[in-house]
């Protein structure tokens, strides 16, 4: 396991912060719909490039936000809690299926049988 960082999104220079809200909020709105991350900017760009008017157009306020290092796409890698709660029950239905078999096989009374437990 390699402990760098993947990738970064850095800025080349100073640029308003509003536009750089709004190009960042775009970005994450692309990257959590799963685009990959160079795609996910450049369509950041030219959303805020289509919805700029006046000097927000200009490349000052959208051109210096680069990507550097992997542009892949970052999935979550979290386990999903169903499929730990679906593991649990189907080993549960085992588990009692197999005590239900089990008290069978033993003459009530004896050390072994079912109803000796409770």
């Amino acid at each position: 396991a390699s402990l760098c960082i993947p990738s970064s999104i850095s800025i080349l220079w100073a640029v308003d912060s509003k536009a750089t809200y709004q190009l960042t909020e775009l970005f994450y709105t692309y990257l959590t719909a799963g685009e990959p991350i160079d795609l996910a900017l450049q369509h950041a760009k030219l959303k805020f490039i289509g919805s700029s008017s006046g000097e927000n157009f200009l490349p000052y306020y959208w051109a210096s936000t680069i990507l550097a290092g992997r542009t892949d796409r970052i999935y979550d890698k979290k386990p999903q809690a169903w499929k730990y709660v679906a593991i649990f029950l189907v080993l549960l239905g085992f588990f009692l299926f197999g005590i239900k078999k089990w008290r069978g096989k033993f003459p009530k009374g004896s050390i072994l049988s079912y109803s000796s437990f409770s």
